[in-house]
C-alpha cells in the first residue's frame, strides 16, 4: 500500500485509520479507506499541476504575435491548454468519487463511524459542492463530448439558451452545456486552495479517530 506524502498548500498528514480500535470485521474497508484518503491528497496535486499548465499556455498564448500565431509552437500550446482543462475536470469528478466511494466504504464500519469527525465531514462535503457545483457537468461534457452533443437531438438535451458553449474556455474558465444549463469550472489557484481546504477538513475528519 503507498504510504502518506507531505502535500503543499494547507500541509497535513494523509490520515492512517486505527485498525486497532477496529473490530477485524472492518479491517479490509477500513484499509481502502485509508487507501482513498490518500488517493484525495494525490489529486490536489493532480489539479495544481494542471493550473500550473494551463497558466503557462494562457500567457504563452498571450505574448504571441500574429506571425507566431500560425507556429506549431503555438498550436501546441492551445492544445496543452485543453489538455489542462479536461484534466482539471477529470480531477475534481475523481476527488468527489474518492469521498462517495469512502462513503460507501463507512457504511461498512460501524464502529469507525462512532469515532470519526461527523461534523467536519460534512463541512468538507459541503465546501465542495459550493465550491466545485458543475464540475460532473464539465467532465462529462470534456470527456464524451460525441455522446453528449454529437446528434441534433443530443445537442437539444442540453441545450441551454439560443446561444450555447461547448467545452469553451475564456481565461482560466471553462464552460460547457449540461442537463440545459450553463456550468463552468475555475482552473486557478484559487480552486486549488479550495480543493485542499475540502482535503483538510475531510482528512481532519477521520484523523480524529486515532484521538478517541
Amino acid at each position: 500500500m503507498e504510504r502518506p506524502i507531505f502535500l503543499q498548500g494547507p500541509t497535513i498528514l494523509s490520515p492512517q485509520i486505527p485498525l486497532n480500535k477496529l473490530p477485524p470485521s472492518e479491517h479490509n474497508h477500513a484499509r481502502f479507506i485509508e487507501r482513498l484518503l490518500h488517493d484525495l491528497g494525490r489529486r490536489c496535486l493532480d489539479f495544481d499541476a494542471a493550473v500550473k499548465l494551463l497558466d503557462y499556455c494562457v500567457d504563452f498564448l498571450k505574448t504571441a504575435s500574429i506571425y507566431e500565431r500560425q507556429s506549431e509552437e503555438n498550436q501546441s500550446r492551445w492544445l496543452w491548454r485543453g489538455f489542462a482543462a479536461r484534466e482539471a475536470a477529470a480531477t475534481i469528478y475523481r476527488s468527489s468519487e474518492a469521498m462517495e466511494c469512502i462513503g460507501e466504504n463507512l457504511g461498512k464500519c460501524p464502529v469507525l463511524q462512532k469515532i470519526i469527525d461527523h461534523e467536519s465531514k460534512r463541512a468538507a462535503l459541503k465546501l465542495f459542492k459550493e465550491s466545485f457545483p458543475g464540475h460532473s457537468g464539465i467532465r462529462h461534457g470534456s470527456q464524451h463530448y460525441a455522446k453528449l452533443y454529437g446528434s441534433p437531438e443530443q445537442f437539444a438535451r442540453h441545450a441551454a439558451d439560443e446561444v450555447n458553449f461547448v467545452n469553451h474556455i475564456e481565461g482560466r474558465v471553462v464552460t460547457t452545456i449540461f442537463k440545459k444549463k450553463h456550468v463552468s469550472l475555475e482552473i486557478s489557484e484559487e480552486a486549488s486552495a479550495k480543493l485542499k481546504q475540502v482535503r483538510d477538513l475531510y482528512w481532519v475528519a477521520y484523523m480524529s479517530a486515532a484521538d478517541r
